[in-house]
């Protein structure tokens, strides 16, 4: 988690400017992950390099939060995909076709199982029963 720090300075406005150009410098720079690229290698069952990209989102600051719901997207979207058409599936066109495209890799059963199993231990995760971080390890080695 990320503090922000606003220093004030009532001596000189020339400081005052100086302060924020730098921050903004900071926050410009900062290179974000793209989880999206997490679930394209979830749809292709890339177990190895799921489970590398994962430890590299985390190292970015990425929450498992936000890894379990793009995963969980991905899951939904590739099971629609299997019982629905482009335009009654309710999802965009690219995202659809990209699932369509995993069929290959996975069964209907087991995307709906995975869903399932994600979605109980997240609530289990705020619970307090589990801990998340483990749960999206032994969901991607279970792959």
């Amino acid at each position: 988690m990320d503090t922000t720090v606003i220093i004030v300075s009532y001596k000189s406005d020339h400081l005052i400017e100086k302060n924020i150009a730098i921050f903004d410098k900071k926050t410009k720079d900062t290179p974000k992950f793209n989880t999206f690229a997490l679930s394209d290698l979830l749809l292709v069952k890339n177990k190895k390099k799921l489970w590398v990209s994962y430890h590299e989102a985390k190292h970015a600051g990425v929450s498992d939060e936000e890894i379990h719901g793009v995963f969980l997207w991905q899951l939904r979207s590739l099971s629609l995909s299997f019982s629905h058409t482009s335009s009654t599936s309710g999802v965009k066109p690219f995202v659809f076709n990209k699932a369509k495209g995993a069929q290959s890799k996975w069964k209907k059963r087991e995307v709906d199982s995975k869903i399932l199993n994600l979605v109980t231990e997240y609530h289990e995760a705020r619970r307090g029963k589990v801990l998340l971080p483990l749960v999206m390890e032994t969901f991607i080695l279970s792959l």
